[in-house]
């Protein structure tokens, strides 16, 4: 997916963590806030906060509801090794 496997991330200047920011700026684009989103993926607020501020890797069930939510269909099972890391 995108915005995981193949984006660098941006630093984020709050606490030092990596920021995707262009997984944010899709959600905001689709659903107005990041708690739409988070309500829409049957999650909490805290759980789309901390994949977009990078304190958590999201995991192949995380990747597979973004990319279904955010309309992405550009996500292989060769991108990521069974916990959900980089494999290159």
């Amino acid at each position: 997916m995108i915005f995981f496997v193949n984006e660098k991330p941006k630093e984020c200047f709050l606490g030092g963590h990596e920021m995707f920011y262009e997984l944010k700026f899709k959600i905001i684009e689709r659903y107005g806030t990041q708690s739409a989103f988070a309500k829409a993926c049957g999650r909490n607020d805290a759980w789309i906060s901390r994949l977009i501020c990078g304190r958590q890797r999201p995991t192949r069930h995380d990747l597979a509801i973004i990319a279904k939510k955010l309309g992405i269909a550009d996500m292989t099972d060769n991108d990521l090794d069974s916990d959900g890391a980089e494999t290159s």
